[in-house]
């Protein structure tokens, strides 16, 4: 976690990636502290849907972008659909209603940003063309090469060289915790040569905890990226629902909170 800091304004507890603040850029992972949303009390919740009043959000995101320093950047956020789906975001006006699962963009003073409940954030940025680029990763998403495909489009959209990036993955939920059914293993057997080690735990029904981060690691290494380019926030949301929200732990309660992750230039 050395490559990692906490971030605090009042009760705002914001986690960021030290290497690529060094870099020039931010990646940042929200937590649920210090917000004013009812779900319950006190929450931090970074996503619009019907469940929660839109003047908490906007109060929430103001009070993210100021534990940020960031003020006066906006954020871009899109309807995610689990796909394999990129968009390049070149004017924010033109972003209402698009639906997919990795942004990218060159823009200056946007932040991109990714909505977790347990799925995986992933935040990437090329320190030489300063573009960045943000993927939302579950497993359908996962098995879909989300990963691949946000480095693949970066490639041809930006020219973009792997060597040159930095990536941040932020909390999700954990192998500890991840435990999924015979249909979705097989699934990842039938697409990756590697499948295979990124389960654990059989049971006799089928079931099995899947490494979420592990899977998607593979899919930045093998499109080029250096294992010690990636930075890893491994901390599991559904161990620490205190610290985050988890849509596995928390929606048979009621509504769930977003967790949001930005990255962009500075």
């Amino acid at each position: 976690m050395r490559d990692f800091r906490i971030r605090q304004w009042q009760d705002v507890k914001v986690v960021e990636c030290v290497p690529i603040r060094e870099a020039g850029f931010v990646a940042a992972f929200s937590t649920r502290c210090g917000g004013v949303s009812a779900l319950p009390a006190g929450d931090l919740n970074l996503g619009y849907f019907a469940k929660d009043d839109p003047a908490n959000v906007s109060e929430n995101r103001r009070r993210f972008l100021t534990a940020l320093g960031l003020e006066g950047y906006k954020i871009a956020t899109v309807k995610q659909i689990h796909s394999s789906m990129v968009y390049v975001v070149d004017d924010l006006n033109a972003i209402a209603g698009v639906s997919c699962d990795a942004l990218l963009t060159r823009l200056e003073k946007v932040l991109l940003g990714i909505l977790t409940a347990d799925c995986l954030p992933i935040l990437i940025v090329d320190t030489v063309r300063n573009v960045c680029a943000g993927a939302h990763a579950g497993w359908r998403g996962t098995l879909a090469r989300i990963a691949e495909q946000t480095v693949t489009a970066m490639q041809k959209t930006y020219g973009t060289y792997p060597e040159d990036c930095l990536v941040a993955m932020g909390p999700a939920i954990g192998i500890c915790c991840f435990e999924v059914g015979p249909e979705v293993r097989e699934s990842f057997e039938r697409e990756f040569s590697y499948a295979e080690s990124l389960f654990c735990n059989p049971r006799a029904d089928g079931k099995s905890h899947m490494n979420l981060r592990q899977a998607n690691i593979a899919q930045l290494e093998a499109m080029g990226i250096s294992r010690d380019k990636i930075y890893v926030w491994a901390e599991c949301t559904l161990c620490n629902t205190t610290k985050y929200f988890s849509y596995r732990a928390e929606a048979r309660r009621g509504a769930v909170g977003r967790l949001l992750s930005v990255v962009g230039k500075l």
